[in-house]
């Protein structure tokens, strides 16, 4: 049985010393490891993504770290998809906003297609 959709968050300040984070996280993946380990658990280690969330001013200031999981290393990615929704490594939402749109553009062309027949109350949403 693999684990799905499993998350793990640090909050740190930019000033925070980085060979402490990566300590940190290092640790918290070990953990998350373990308990998988011990409930007959398996981790995809391919599926699994590293997101630094904040301004682009902060996360520019962000030095350069590399974490790894099962022996595959976790390589920082600009955006990821979780429950649906795709973020952002700023949070704008932008990408999802653009997904979104696009996958509704079909549907809308195909209303847009036979409106004349329809009655105006039923497109109306």
């Amino acid at each position: 049985m693999y684990v799905d959709d499993n998350e793990q968050s640090l909050t740190f300040p930019i000033q925070q010393c980085a060979s402490a984070i990566l300590t940190e996280m290092n640790k918290d993946l070990c953990r998350i490891r373990d308990w998988c380990f011990d409930n007959h658990l398996l981790l995809n280690a391919s599926k699994t993504k590293l997101m630094v969330f904040g301004s682009r001013q902060m996360i520019s200031k962000v030095p350069d770290f590399r974490l790894s999981l099962l022996g595959k290393e976790l390589i920082p990615v600009q955006t990821a998809k979780d429950l649906g929704v795709t973020f952002d490594s700023s949070l704008s939402f932008d990408c999802h906003v653009v997904k979104t749109v696009s996958s509704c553009m079909p549907s809308l062309a195909q209303i847009n297609r036979v409106k004349h027949v329809l009655d105006k109350s039923l497109l109306i949403l």
